[in-house]
């Protein structure tokens, strides 16, 4: 789970996000196009997958998801603590996008850009982490001395992808390999 955000070419600028419709949002262009925009602004994005780009960028891992078929939106799948709306907003601004909050249902204002979603999504990514990964709960006080380290056996620290005490599923009648 990420913070997402579609970022779209209208036809008006002034467009209302509330008001929007399918009428409002023009093709941003072919796969190879975007491919192409979005490495125009952002450094090192993984197209291993031509349908759908990875990279880390100010403390955040950033997808990019350009499979639609009408090319009328890129998805932006945002995971990480860093900051993440300054890169969202340079490429908008590179090539006359907007970037719609899909959590605040809102534009993100390049004169004076909410980072409401992106703190939402923050908070609640907290919560369940504290919640099922029986963290302690972090201190809002001053004097909180650096980043809290997640226990070495929390399944956020697994490098493996291998979750203790699972078994691997495979498919019915499929021998396990031992």
């Amino acid at each position: 789970m990420g913070w997402d955000v579609l970022i779209l070419k209208l036809k008006r600028p002034d467009a209302s996000a509330r008001t929007l419709t399918a009428d409002d949002v023009l093709p941003l262009g072919s796969q190879a196009e975007l491919r192409a925009a979005i490495d125009s602004v952002i450094p090192d994005v993984d197209w291993s997958d031509p349908e759908w780009g990875a990279t880390r960028i100010n403390g955040c891992w950033m997808e990019f998801n350009i499979k639609s078929s009408d090319g009328l939106d890129i998805g932006v799948h945002v995971h990480g603590a860093g900051d993440a709306v300054p890169p969202i907003l340079a490429l908008c601004q590179a090539h006359g996008w907007v970037a719609f909050d899909t959590c605040t249902a809102e534009f993100l204002d390049p004169a004076g850009p909410s980072t409401e979603g992106w703190e939402r999504f923050q908070a609640f990514r907290k919560k369940i982490a504290e919640r099922f990964l029986n963290l302690p709960k972090v201190s809002e006080e001053p004097g909180q001395e650096g980043p809290r380290k997640a226990p070495e056996n929390n399944a956020m620290n697994l490098t493996n992808r291998e979750v203790p005490g699972m078994k691997e599923r495979r498919p019915s009648g499929e021998p396990e390999h031992g």
